[in-house]
C-alpha cells in the first residue's frame, strides 16, 4: 500500500528556516528598505516561503491532485441509489453519475451499520454494502463516526476491542476511507464535553489504528459550521495536527461559510472538506424553486473562490420531511434529481475537469495504491457465493433480556427467506451462500438489525 505524502516529515525544518529568513529579512528592512537589494530579499523570502508552503498543504493524506476536488455523495443508500429495492430510487438512479465517494455513519462502540443494516429513522445505512457494491467499486467512502456518549469510555480504553474491529474493517476495504470521528464536535446536540475527552478520544482512536496497521484511512475534524470566523473557541477540540489529516466543517447555509475552518487552514496548512452540505429549508421538487440562484451558485462559487483549501464537498441528496427524525424541521428535499433545471445545471457542474468522480485513476489520484493480493482475496470470496448449505441453520441472536416477536431474513438482492423463532433463536431454512440481512423485533418492541454470512 503506498500513500505519497513522504515528504512533509522534513519539511517542517523548512518552513522554520524560511521563518527565520523572513525574520532576518524584516531586521534588515526597518533600516534599509529603500535600497534595491533588501527589497529583492524580502520577495525572494516571501516567494520561496509561499512556494514550500504550498507544497507543504499538497502533502495531506488522500489530497486530490492538480487543485481538484472529491465529490461525495449521501447520506444513506436510498440517498445515493443504485441498490436493490427500497434503495433504487437515489442519486445514481436518476443521474446515472457516480461519485468519487459516498457518505455513510456508524458509531462507536456498536458499530451499527457498519457490517449490517440499520436505521436511526434516518434511511437505511449500510457501509458494507457500499463496498459490495460493483457501482462504486472506484469510489472512496467517507464514515460519519458517532462517539456520542461514550467519549470517556473510549478515552480509557473500554472501547478498544470496538475499535480494532472498526480498524481492521477500514484495511479490509481496500480504498481511502475518510473517518470524521466525532463529526460536528463543537454541536451541543452531541455534547462533546469536557473537550479534554474528545481530543483523548480521537487520538485513541487514531493510534489504535496505527498500532493495528490500518494505512488506507485519513482523519476528518469536522465542526458544525456554526463557529463564526474565529477558530478560538472550537480550539479547545482539537487533537493536534499529528491526528488531524483534514479540516471540515457542515454547510447548510450560505452564511455558515466555515469561516474559521478556513482561517485554520491557512494557518495549519491542512485541507478543508466540506463534510455535510444542503440547501436546507428547500423543496427542490418543486418546479419553481429559485434554490440554484439561491444557494447552489454561491456554494459552488465558495468552493471555487476558496484559494484551493477546500479539496472535498460531501452533498446530502435527501428528502429530509419524509425521514422520521427530521420530519418537521424544516429540512426539505435536497434531493437533485427532482428538479430538471437543478438536475441539468448539477450535472454541468459536477462534469467540469475540477471535479473527482468515480473512475479507474481515482485511487492514483489520491495517493492511493490498490494492494494486489488483497484484491485476490475478494476474487475468491465472490466465488463461495456459488456453493449452497445442506442442513437448515440455528442462529444464536444477539438480544441481550429480550426475547424475540418477529424476525425476517433478507438477502442483499431483496429476495425474504422463511424463518421461525424460539426464545432468542433464530432457525432459517437452507439457503444459497451469500450475506443475509436478519431483521429482528424484540417482545419489548425494540429493533435489532444484524448481518450473518453463508459461506459453506
Amino acid at each position: 500500500m503506498k500513500n505519497n505524502y513522504a515528504f512533509c516529515g522534513n519539511l517542517s525544518y523548512i518552513v522554520i528556516c524560511i521563518h527565520v529568513i523572513n525574520g532576518i529579512a524584516l531586521f534588515v528592512d526597518t533600516r534599509l528598505f529603500y535600497q534595491r537589494k533588501t527589497m529583492k530579499f524580502i520577495t525572494s523570502a516571501t516567494l520561496i516561503f509561499a512556494f514550500f508552503s504550498t507544497m507543504y498543504s499538497q502533502t495531506a493524506k488522500f489530497l486530490p491532485t492538480n487543485n481538484r476536488v472529491l465529490l461525495i455523495v449521501g447520506q444513506d443508500l436510498g440517498a445515493v441509489g443504485g441498490f436493490v429495492e427500497p434503495n433504487n430510487n437515489g442519486y445514481f438512479d436518476h443521474l446515472k453519475h457516480v461519485p468519487g465517494g459516498v457518505t455513510t455513519y456508524s458509531c462507536l462502540p456498536y458499530l451499527n451499520g457498519l457490517k449490517y443494516l440499520d436505521n436511526y429513522g434516518s434511511g437505511d445505512v449500510f457501509a458494507q454494502a457500499i463496498i459490495d457494491n460493483p457501482t462504486y467499486k472506484n469510489s472512496v467512502l467517507a464514515i460519519g463516526l458517532s462517539l456520542k456518549g461514550e467519549i470517556t469510555n473510549i478515552a480509557d480504553g473500554v472501547h478498544d476491542n470496538a475499535i480494532i474491529e472498526l480498524g481492521n474493517w477500514v484495511k479490509s476495504t481496500n480504498r481511502p476511507v475518510f473517518i470524521r470521528i466525532g463529526y460536528e464536535f463543537d454541536g451541543g446536540w452531541n455534547n462533546y464535553n469536557p473537550p479534554g475527552d474528545y481530543i483523548l478520544s480521537f487520538r485513541r482512536i487514531v493510534d489504535v489504528f496505527k498500532d493495528i496497521g490500518v494505512e488506507n484511512f485519513a482523519t476528518v475534524w469536522q465542526s458544525s459550521g456554526y463557529e463564526g470566523s474565529d477558530p478560538t473557541h472550537i480550539l479547545s477540540w482539537y487533537p493536534g495536527d499529528e491526528y488531524v489529516d483534514w479540516l471540515g466543517y457542515s454547510h447548510f447555509h450560505n452564511n455558515s461559510n466555515g469561516a474559521a475552518m478556513m482561517a485554520l487552514s491557512k494557518t495549519k496548512n491542512k485541507p478543508i472538506m466540506i463534510a455535510e452540505s444542503t440547501p436546507k429549508g428547500y423543496k427542490i421538487s418543486d418546479p419553481n424553486t429559485p434554490v440554484w440562484n439561491d444557494w447552489f451558485k454561491p456554494f459552488f462559487s465558495h468552493i471555487h473562490n476558496s484559494d484551493h483549501r477546500i479539496r472535498a464537498v460531501a452533498y446530502i441528496n435527501n428528502n429530509w420531511d419524509v425521514q422520521p427524525m427530521w420530519a418537521g424541521q424544516g429540512w426539505g428535499d435536497t434531493r437533485v434529481e427532482m428538479n430538471e433545471t437543478v438536475k441539468s445545471q448539477w450535472l454541468l457542474e459536477v462534469s467540469k475537469n475540477i471535479w473527482l468522480n468515480g473512475s479507474d485513476s481515482l485511487f492514483k489520484q489520491l495517493g492511493f495504491e490498490v494492494s494486489i493480493s488483497q484484491r485476490k482475496s475478494v476474487t475468491s470470496t465472490k466465488k463461495s457465493i456459488l456453493k449452497r448449505t445442506k442442513e437448515p441453520m440455528v442462529y444464536s441472536v444477539h438480544c441481550p433480556n429480550a426475547s424475540l416477536h418477529s424476525a425476517s431474513v433478507i438477502s442483499v438482492s431483496g429476495q425474504k427467506r422463511g424463518c421461525f423463532i424460539n426464545g432468542k433463536t433464530l432457525t432459517v431454512p437452507i439457503l444459497s451462500s451469500g450475506i443475509y440481512i436478519v431483521n429482528l423485533t424484540s417482545k419489548t418492541g425494540k429493533i435489532f438489525n444484524e448481518k450473518i454470512v453463508i459461506s459453506q
